[in-house]
């Protein structure tokens, strides 16, 4: 019966000198592990999982770099070594991920006190990384992992849990929204999809059904989509101005269509008020 031995090891990539460094309580055990989710396509490093797909198994070789027979001192001596060999597949810069020992409360303490800032924004090790430099590139969750992670979610960011509680956009940020979604077409792939995403939440399915608004609500609405603030809205406020102080020199409806690049129908519905009624200018002054 092979000897259990923990301690600190090493996956090499035997082509460029690359390597990956852990600590385990069980080097064979680990070592196994590690294999099957790199065979697997899953293992928790994209870059060692990517050198391991493009060089193949046979050029990573597993090194057993001390024997640690003191379970309690696993994560200093790896710490030790990941800043002595700085290897390029970790993940992570600080040690933490010991196969089958359970940390302390006050080890997950100090861990997350090292880790502050450390993993955030430009700090994280994912930052900036797309396609193919992701762990879930080519890969699509199941419809049970989907509803488990919907579940999960419930609740955690309502009210007070939301990032954006207690916060609004200022016009301007509103303004820079609105302005880079103007002119975009969604593709067909893309309304297929959002159609399929809706399904759930149509009929007796969705959260609104048997409600009715109040009068109040429907004003506010009605008021919330008004001129520019509508995402139809074609024209701002000092162009209708313009325009309805043309229409009001006897200009026809094409000709000013013409010259704001819109439809004479929208034109038109400026004329009779049925759009921009807010927008009042002194018919006296010209």
């Amino acid at each position: 019966m092979n000897e259990i031995k923990s301690g600190i090891y090493q996956i090499k990539n035997l082509v460029n000198g690359h390597i990956y460094v852990g600590s385990a309580v069980d080097f064979r055990k680990r070592w196994s592990v590690h294999k099957c989710y790199l065979n697997k396509n899953k293992h928790h490093s994209p870059h060692l999982q990517n050198a391991w797909n493009l060089y193949g198994s046979e050029k990573f070789e597993f090194t057993e770099l001390e024997v640690v027979s003191d379970v309690d001192i696993l994560l200093e001596r790896e710490q030790f070594y990941i800043d002595t060999l700085q290897p390029e597949y970790n993940v992570l810069s600080i040690a933490g991920n010991s196969l089958g020992y359970k940390h302390t409360e006050e080890s997950i303490v100090k861990m997350s006190q090292q880790l502050q800032g450390k993993m955030s924004g430009k700090n994280h090790p994912m930052w900036g990384k797309r396609g193919v430099g992701t762990p879930m590139y080519g890969k699509h969750h199941t419809e049970d992992t989907k509803k488990q992670i919907a579940q999960s979610n419930i609740g955690k960011n309502a009210g007070e849990n939301n990032a954006w509680y207690g916060k609004h956009l200022s016009e301007e940020h509103k303004q820079k929204l609105s302005s880079a979604k103007k002119g975009k077409k969604l593709s067909e792939g893309h309304k297929r999809k959002l159609s399929e995403n809706h399904a759930d939440f149509k009929g007796e399915k969705s959260p609104l059904f048997g409600k009715k608004m109040s009068e109040e609500t429907k004003i506010k609405n009605s008021i919330s989509h008004r001129g520019e603030k509508s995402k139809w809205a074609k024209l701002n406020v000092e162009e209708v101005i313009k325009i309805k102080q043309m229409l009001n020199k006897g200009l026809h409806p094409a000709e000013i269509s013409r010259q704001f690049h819109v439809s004479i129908s929208t034109i038109r519905d400026i004329k009779t008020e049925r759009t921009w009624i807010d927008v009042i200018i002194d018919k006296e002054v010209m």
